[in-house]
């Protein structure tokens, strides 16, 4: 059976929970997929103290982890975008393949690190940076690619869509919807990213860059918010 060495970075809620079904759930993978996940090592900038796991290896230097020549993939999960353009070209330099669900990072730096893939004859895994579980990525660039795509809309942010549903539907005030997603665990304690629109944003670009084969390049995406949205809108 083939076996996959990981190494992981970004212990957060989106990589808690793949550190999480990589530990808890390794069978199940290995029947369904075909394939043995060896957790070789992790990245915590807390360390020891932020991987409630036992028997893996803890590293506080991220680098350390990116560059490992014991793993075959790095996952990064960290967000943001320059660390995270440090950690992914090193590992990718380090004949690594990524994964990753990072779309500002994706969205900036996707022309560049797809180039850099490419000479060292390694893959980057971006699903999970659109529509977390559903696969549109792998539909654009497998299932569609003899299709010409004229155009796409869809809800790219869960967040903004909670708040305006809730909006029309309860005659709820801006602030009062956004209240409520918070105390759902709907948005984040700092929801900008969400409701001023980068999020989706974000993700709009990479679709379009797979989409209509043009670069990838957030700098030319206008976008606004919903912060201005009225009940009367």
């Amino acid at each position: 059976m083939k076996s996959l060495r990981i190494g992981l970075c970004g212990v957060g809620n989106v990589g808690g929970a793949v550190l999480k079904t990589l530990t808890s759930s390794s069978e199940l993978l290995k029947i369904q997929g075909g394939v043995q996940f060896d957790l070789v090592q992790v990245g915590a900038r807390k360390g020891k103290k932020a991987v409630p796991f036992d028997g893996i290896e803890v590293s506080t230097n991220l680098r350390e982890v990116a560059t490992n020549p014991e793993i075959d993939v790095f996952v990064e999960l960290i967000g943001g975008v320059d660390l995270a353009y440090e950690l992914v070209t090193d590992a990718i330099n380090s004949g690594k393949h990524i994964v990753t669900a990072n779309k500002a990072l994706i969205s900036k730096f996707g022309n560049d690190l797809f180039t850099q893939a490419k000479k060292n004859n390694v893959e980057i895994g971006f699903e999970a940076s659109v529509a977390g579980g559903t696969p549109v990525v792998k539909a654009l660039r497998e299932g569609l690619v003899a299709n010409k795509v004229i155009w796409f809309a869809g809800i790219l942010n869960g967040t903004s869509n909670y708040i305006l549903s809730e909006m029309e539907s309860n005659q709820t005030s801006f602030e009062e919807a956004l209240e409520k997603a918070q105390e759902l665990g709907l948005a984040e304690s700092d929801p900008s990213l969400d409701i001023n629109g980068t999020d989706a944003a974000q993700k709009a670009s990479i679709l379009a860059a797979l989409s209509f084969h043009v670069p990838f390049d957030f700098s030319f995406v206008s976008f606004e918010g919903i912060q201005e949205v009225e009940v009367k809108d």
